[in-house]
């Protein structure tokens, strides 16, 4: 079961996501060019590893509504 599903078997504030077909320019650039907010506002990128012959990344789940979530994100300002 591990060996087939290896992101099931992770803690849940871990991510683990596999690298879409063509995507190999995005998939490297993003997490590059968002460094400074890794952990704060995106997620904090671990390691890159090979998962089934695809690279894919380990990282780490800040909490929050996901961006791609029907609700959109959930950003609310504090009052003093």
């Amino acid at each position: 079961f591990e060996l087939l599903f290896p992101e099931w078997t992770f803690p849940l504030w871990l991510i683990f996501k596999k690298q879409k077909k063509n995507w190999e320019e995005e998939f490297k650039a993003a997490y590059a060019k968002l460094h400074l907010l890794q952990g704060i506002v995106v997620l904090r990128l671990f390691d890159e590893l090979q998962y089934d012959n695809t690279p894919a990344l380990l990282m780490s789940d800040i909490g929050g509504v996901c961006l791609a979530a029907p609700e959109g994100p959930a950003c609310k300002l504090l009052a003093p």
